[in-house]
């Protein structure tokens, strides 16, 4: 397994795209303790950890399979950051992901307060979208909740919202 200090390292050394994709394939190859790598992140400075998230988004969206105990970490950290970047990156992962039922109550939940908030990055608000709408899918009464929100937020001040409540609108709508 890659520890997360030689992650440190070669985000330290390098954190070119090229870099980040070298490291993803090392870590398909040698594999990652999601447990560690969590632990070890809460003790580097809140300016570096955006370097690690950044990482994980593309390993996760090269390898989405990931499994329960690894979603709920990711979400736990999610949860107590306050960090935009991280938010924005972790929110991006949890795109990638068919979320587990176990969790996928709880993630709904602080996504709606995410999507509300005026307080979040648009890119943050934009992927807790997408990850609101994936967990509706199955659902109809959570997708007519969903768009009932999504309505509420038509006339938000970012284009980006918007555009981004249209198209997850329609494909909600699609989906009743």
């Amino acid at each position: 397994m890659i520890s997360p200090s030689q992650i440190d390292r070669l985000l330290l050394a390098n954190r070119s795209k090229s870099s980040i994709e070298s490291m993803v394939r090392s870590i398909e190859t040698e594999g990652l303790d999601f447990q560690e790598f969590f632990k070890y992140i809460e003790d580097v400075p809140n300016n570096r950890k955006w370097h690690f998230t950044w990482l994980l988004t593309h390993l996760i969206e090269s390898n989405p399979e990931v499994n329960t105990a690894d979603q709920k970490l990711l979400f736990e950290y999610l949860k107590k950051t306050s960090i935009k970047g991280v938010k924005r990156d972790l929110w991006r992962s949890l795109t990638f992901i068919d979320i587990n039922e176990a969790i996928s109550g709880e993630v709904f939940n602080l996504g709606l307060n995410v999507i509300r908030s005026q307080n979040e990055s648009i890119a943050a608000r934009a992927h807790a979208m997408l990850v609101l709408t994936n967990i509706a899918k199955p659902y109809n009464e959570l997708c007519d909740e969903l768009l009932m929100v999504f309505k509420s937020l038509k006339n938000d001040e970012s284009a980006g919202v918007r555009s981004r409540v249209k198209n997850l609108s329609k494909r909600l709508e699609r989906l009743n």
